[in-house]
């Protein structure tokens, strides 16, 4: 199922990192979405005080070895890609939790005060 296409009637390709990322949301009371239309995944995103959505972070479908990439990016209206500064991890199942602790501060910097 690693690697596979995220659509959702073939299955969730994101149920090898949920073990590691929903406890981890929990811990810090963050709200993981898992669809997108008909496409499973797995992202989070940052508002700031005016309920203006700032930052999101995501995780990219795993591949056959269970790796993922974890995205970060500020979103900037201003940019016809609609996004920011950016940045990303390399992980495992056994340092995703390390790259998403590295990336909580950097987004919710992102949205401001």
């Amino acid at each position: 199922m690693y690697g596979s296409d995220p659509f959702t009637s073939d299955g969730d390709p994101y149920d090898v990192v949920d073990p590691i990322l929903m406890p981890w949301a929990n811990k810090h009371g963050i709200r993981v979405a898992k669809l997108d239309r008909e496409y499973h995944v797995r992202s989070v995103c940052v508002f700031d005080r005016l309920g203006n959505r700032r930052a999101q972070m995501w995780l990219s479908v795993p591949n056959a070895q269970a790796e993922v990439t974890v995205f970060a990016s500020a979103l900037d209206a201003s940019s016809p890609t609609k996004w920011g500064p950016r940045e990303e991890r390399r992980a495992t199942l056994s340092t995703l939790e390390h790259a998403l602790e590295e990336l909580r501060p950097i987004i919710f910097d992102w949205s401001g005060p």
